[in-house]
């Protein structure tokens, strides 16, 4: 499974078969939005919808 680093700003393999939502502080989702499995959402976001959010570093 792949992942995006802020650090590296590119996709790095995790060595895992299962990761979840690492999701930063003060962050927050509305009701019924959905998450692939790897997401990673930055520091202060509000991320709303009915469906799978954007694909990659959107979340800044």
């Amino acid at each position: 499974m792949k992942q995006w680093s802020y650090v590296e700003e590119a996709l790095r393999d995790t060595g895992r078969q299962f990761c979840g939502l690492v999701m930063g502080d003060h962050s927050k989702a509305g009701i019924n939005t959905m998450f692939n499995t790897g997401t990673v959402v930055g520091v202060s976001c509000n991320i709303f919808g009915g469906d799978f959010p954007p694909q990659i570093h959107v979340f800044f």
